[in-house]
């Protein structure tokens, strides 16, 4: 899950991405990479910090934060 956070974050194509998965990527992957193409959003499990709102929603039923 670490490495899936760490190609996140360097913004690769979810056709790179699918290439971690022997079953492909997880139905909700788009959902993930529309919340980290926003700029200041991240995923998170739980609600997010007071200085942020939910802005949709990521894979694994996580909550997009954004600023």
């Amino acid at each position: 899950l670490g490495s899936l956070f760490w190609l996140l974050s360097k913004k690769l194509t979810p056709r790179l991405l699918c290439l971690g998965y022997a079953q492909g990527p997880p139905p909700d992957l788009d959902d993930t990479l529309a919340c980290r193409a926003k700029g200041q959003s991240y995923c998170i499990f739980g609600p997010c910090p007071t200085t942020f709102s939910v802005s949709g929603n990521c894979h694994g039923g996580m909550n997009c934060c954004t600023k």
